[in-house]
């Protein structure tokens, strides 16, 4: 019944000898070239047998000594500020923020961020407090689309059908 936390190799018996057919054994139609490049720009999302003892993952929280070394660049999301040094990651997988209610979502995460970022974005702003952002994004060159159907951001609403 507890099985499910097992891990894979306890899950599937894989044997390490069977899984270490070759550096990438999915890949065995590759010459080197390929192997080789294909080995420095893995995509994500590619399953490959894992070579590696199989451990359970842990989560922990990161030292703040080790959360300065990632301090915000042009580009980067930010994560936010510690100690008078704002920090941000460079990413290109969705992001969710998750707090309690004035907790400074707004105002400390999502809307420097829209604001800074220069990428494509999807908001969901029940209340329209994000499209105040939509002039400078759209002076930025970008095109803004605002979905406002009960006319909660005075910004023009888009529609679906167009």
């Amino acid at each position: 019944m507890m099985d499910w936390f097992k891990s894979e190799r306890q899950k599937y018996r894989t044997r390490l000898s069977e899984a270490q057919l070759g550096r990438y054994p999915s890949l065995s139609g590759f010459d080197a070239r390929s192997a080789e490049l294909y080995g420095k720009a893995l995509p994500r999302g590619v399953l490959l047998s894992r070579l590696d003892r199989d451990c359970e993952r842990m989560t922990f929280w990161m030292p703040p000594a080790q959360l300065l070394s990632y301090q915000f660049q042009f580009g980067q999301i930010i994560l936010g500020k510690l100690a008078g040094t704002y920090l941000g990651y460079l990413d290109d997988r969705r992001m969710v923020t998750i707090a309690g209610a004035r907790a400074g979502k707004t105002s400390t995460v999502l809307e420097p961020n829209l604001y800074l970022s220069p990428g494509s974005m999807l908001v969901l702003d029940p209340k329209g407090e994000l499209a105040r952002t939509a002039r400078f994004r759209r002076a930025m060159g970008h095109n803004v689309y605002v979905l406002n159907p009960f006319g909660q951001s005075g910004e023009p609403s888009a529609c679906f059908n167009g």
